[in-house]
Formats: C-alpha cells, sequence, structure tokens
C-alpha cells in the first residue's frame, strides 16, 4: 500500500478509533479525511465504523470483553456522531456497519442513527 498522506491518516483514524482514543480521533477527522470511506491496508475492505462495531477476536483472548464492548460503543458511538454512515456498503460482502455489529448493544447504537 502506498504511504500516502490520506491512507496514513485513514489507518490512524482507525487504530486511535479501535484504541478509545477519541480525542486523536477528533484531531484525524479535522484533517480532512472522508470518514465513509474503506480503511486502506487492512486485510478486509471496509471503513473505520465496519471495524469499529466489530470486534470479533481480532482483540485476543486476554482483552476484558466488557471493556473492549464499552469501548466500541464509544467508538461506534462517535463515529456516527461525527457523520459516518450506518448503511455504508463499501466493505467486505457490500455489507453494512449494522452487519458487522459484535453485540445487541453495538447494533442498538448503529439503529438509532439509521434513518427510516
Amino acid at each position: 500500500m502506498e504511504r500516502t498522506r490520506e491512507n496514513v491518516l485513514h489507518q490512524a483514524l482507525y487504530f486511535a478509533c479501535r484504541a478509545g482514543k477519541l480525542d486523536a480521533a477528533a484531531f484525524l477527522l479535522e484533517q480532512g479525511i472522508d470518514l465513509n470511506a474503506p480503511v486502506p491496508g487492512l486485510d478486509v475492505n471496509a471503513t473505520a465504523l465496519h471495524w469499529c462495531s466489530w470486534w470479533g477476536t481480532s482483540e485476543g483472548n486476554t482483552v476484558d470483553w466488557a471493556e473492549t464492548e464499552k469501548r466500541c460503543i464509544g467508538a461506534t458511538r462517535f463515529l456516527l456522531e461525527h457523520g459516518a454512515d450506518p448503511m455504508n456498503t463499501q466493505a467486505h460482502n457490500n455489507s453494512t456497519p449494522l452487519d458487522w455489529a459484535s453485540s445487541d448493544s453495538v447494533k442498538a447504537v448503529i439503529s438509532e442513527h439509521i434513518k427510516v
């Protein structure tokens, strides 16, 4: 993957959100990146919102699952409040963040932002 400014910013946003560093994520959004674009360089094509709504096994077996879910709910809410599209299908199999949601709690946060 080419190390362009945009690619680096997208990856940094992904890592900041997954780590629950939302102050850093807010700074990265101020740099003008497209919040609804897929994060480049990961093993599956998906946006930061997709990745934050799914925390799955990538966190490893030693992580406190309640804390992981809390962090992911916070990041999911943050991204949605900053304009991430809950119906974005720019991910593997044209799936939405709701399709990726790892728990009922995450699904509820995403569902709150879906316009019917």
